[in-house]
């Protein structure tokens, strides 16, 4: 059962992603051509952000004792319930000059890298969603819809 979608925005991600990697790859050939470390710590900064791509899940299904994430890096990971920590929740982003409404929440698994998790996704089941992701009782409220 599916009881997490993050939609058209991974695509927008993902988009920025291959833009990301094109950038890094240009820089470092031109580090390598020119042998210039200048390059490639201009690559760098560009280059860390997709580290986040395997952790950020766009689809996530529940099966019994098991849960499927689909990520943006198009990856799929299997995880057992019983390795999902607690998650830890952010209701709030900083802008340059303000705070956004921004909740997600990190999950811990254990023996592997942690999911993130978009709370202004589609969540077509948010009971089901809850008892795989125990939130907060005021983010669990709001689940999926804008503040």
């Amino acid at each position: 059962m599916t009881v997490y979608r993050y939609g058209w925005l991974a695509w927008v991600w993902r988009l920025m992603g291959i833009a990301a990697l094109a950038a890094v790859g240009f820089l470092a050939a031109m580090a390598v051509k020119f042998g210039s470390w200048s390059f490639a710590a201009m690559a760098l900064p560009l280059a860390l952000p997709l580290v986040l791509l395997p952790m950020v899940a766009t689809r996530v299904e529940v099966e019994g004792d098991t849960v499927r994430v689909a990520t943006l890096a198009f990856l799929t990971r299997v995880v057992d319930r019983r390795a999902l920590g607690r998650p830890r929740a952010r209701r709030k982003a900083t802008a340059l000059l303000t705070r956004v409404h921004a909740p997600r929440i990190w999950v811990p698994v254990r023996g592997g890298l942690p999911i993130y998790l978009d709370l202004l996704a589609d969540v077509p089941d948010p009971p089901a969603f809850r008892r795989v992701f125990p939130l907060p009782r005021d983010m669990a409220r709001n689940l999926g819809s804008d503040p």
